[in-house]
């Protein structure tokens, strides 16, 4: 596996080119037909979950995840997303590109837009993302034909503050759903809109001003802000805040320099 680096570091390769999200909605069954027959051409595909890679129609660059055990399997996630070949975004010790400092976590499919806008991608179109629960009606399994009704997923009231919070901070990156609930919060897409490059999103420049260091974890009792605690020798892509009480305790020593 090649070294750990930070989202940063993608940072200059999307700004201002397409990207597309795909989540596991039933409402992806419909949608993701209509991006391609209207030409939609994604320079960059996120999957949320493993749930992109259950389709043919556009190929897909990352995952991007948030749990640390898959919910409905009840086993770590890390080997199960690692067997599909791709590199990770996460939170975690085992991701390819950290999200250092990372303020959103809610599920995997919100993850995956503000990651999009981080990188200042535009637009972020993104389709299969329902709030449908775990394990119901996928659009790529026998249940997902509900998806024919294309009915809008009922947005609990959790579902609803975190779409608005969302909305709110990635107000200045053009986040395009084709159908599902997200429609309700973000201006859905059509294909002849046109975009130039988006403003930065607050991340974006916080996380470039801030410098970001290569740690060696030198004691098992060092544990991340998501519980999760490396083991002793990895090397982690860390902001000074995130290093701070592992340094402090001798837990960690910075090794480098990170991009």
């Amino acid at each position: 596996m090649e070294p750990q680096r930070s989202i940063i570091t993608l940072f200059d390769r999307y700004v201002g080119k397409p990207a597309l999200v795909i989540g596991g909605g039933p409402s992806a069954r419909i949608d993701l037909p209509v991006l391609d027959e209207a030409g939609f051409k994604p320079e960059v595909v996120f999957s949320a979950n493993e749930h992109g890679l259950y389709q043919g129609h556009f190929k897909v660059d990352y995952i991007v995840n948030v749990d640390k055990i898959h919910c409905a399997r009840r086993e770590p996630m890390e080997p199960y997303l690692r067997k599909f070949g791709l590199p990770l975004i996460n939170t975690h010790s085992w991701a390819d590109y950290r999200l250092v400092n990372w303020p959103w976590g809610v599920n995997s499919g919100l993850t995956a837009i503000a990651v999009a806008a981080a990188l200042s991608a535009a637009p972020v179109v993104v389709v299969g993302i329902d709030f449908h629960g775990v394990g119901h009606n996928y659009f790529y399994k026998e249940d997902g034909r509900a998806a024919a009704e294309h009915r809008r997923a009922s947005l609990t009231g959790q579902h609803r503050q975190h779409c608005e919070d969302l909305s709110r901070k990635l107000k200045a990156c053009p986040i395009r759903p084709v159908g599902g609930g997200l429609v309700e919060f973000f201006p859905k897409w059509t294909p002849d809109e046109k975009f130039g490059v988006p403003e930065p999103i607050p991340y974006r420049v916080n996380a470039l001003a801030k410098e970001i260091h290569t740690y060696e974890v030198l004691d098992a009792r060092f544990a991340l802000k998501t519980s999760d605690r490396p083991a002793v020798g990895t090397r982690l892509q860390l902001m000074a805040g995130e290093a701070r009480p592992g340094l402090d305790k001798g837990w960690l020593r910075r090794v480098n320099s990170a991009g």
